[in-house]
């Protein structure tokens, strides 16, 4: 998280420094995005950029997280409108974001996300790996999961379990996105949702 000092910035300067970390990090991946040019971009010092952030990493992530907020609304929607299903409401999360980035008047600041995210999949396990990460926003959904939609055997399994799904959801996204007609992703993502539902293994068998 940031500082309590970049908090108490004017609105409109924490937006400038936000746009132009945007900016740079939907030119090129993490590794190679620039601290310089963001300071530059945002008109602010060096001094003042790790006044407000530790690190690009910081940064970087509070950006996403930002933007992950967003997709709570609809997911919760979603999961109301399904009966707490995850694997029907996470479909019809992918469903709307690719009508979404389809429409002529989408947010400039939406399609610069979806960039930085082309650009960065997967995630560097280093940075995934960093223990200051916030909580991905969805995971906040767990308590607006029906239960018994999944076959959970230890006291992790729902958290898991919906991360597993949110990832390869979010990935089918992407994929998506990158596409003129989404359907063959989609289709991939419902093909995934029917081997989890189904199970991998025929025989299982204790290690």
């Amino acid at each position: 998280m940031p500082s309590s000092t970049f908090f108490r910035l004017p609105p409109e300067k924490q937006e400038k420094l936000l746009c132009a970390a945007r900016k740079e990090f939907a030119r090129v991946p993490f590794a190679d995005a620039s601290i310089n040019r963001i300071i530059q971009e945002a008109d602010i010092s060096r001094g003042s950029f790790y006044m407000y952030f530790r690190d690009k990493g910081e940064l970087f992530f509070y950006l996403l997280d930002l933007y992950a907020h967003q997709l709570e609304a609809p997911a919760l929607s979603a999961l109301r409108s399904r009966g707490g299903n995850p694997f029907p409401a996470l479909l019809d999360l992918f469903d709307q974001l690719q009508a979404y980035y389809r429409l002529p008047q989408r947010d400039r600041a939406f399609e610069e996300v979806v960039r930085i995210l082309q650009l960065n999949h997967p995630m560097n396990p280093d940075l995934i790996l960093r223990s200051d990460l916030p909580e991905p926003p969805l995971l906040r959904l767990l308590d607006q999961i029906d239960p018994t939609c999944l076959d959970l055997r230890h006291e992790e399994d729902l958290r898991e379990s919906f991360h597993l799904l949110c990832a390869v959801t979010g990935s089918a996204i992407l994929s998506g996105i990158q596409m003129e007609d989404p359907a063959p992703a989609r289709a991939r993502l419902v093909r995934i949702f029917d081997i989890l539902q189904r199970g991998m293994v025929s025989k299982p068998e204790l290690p």
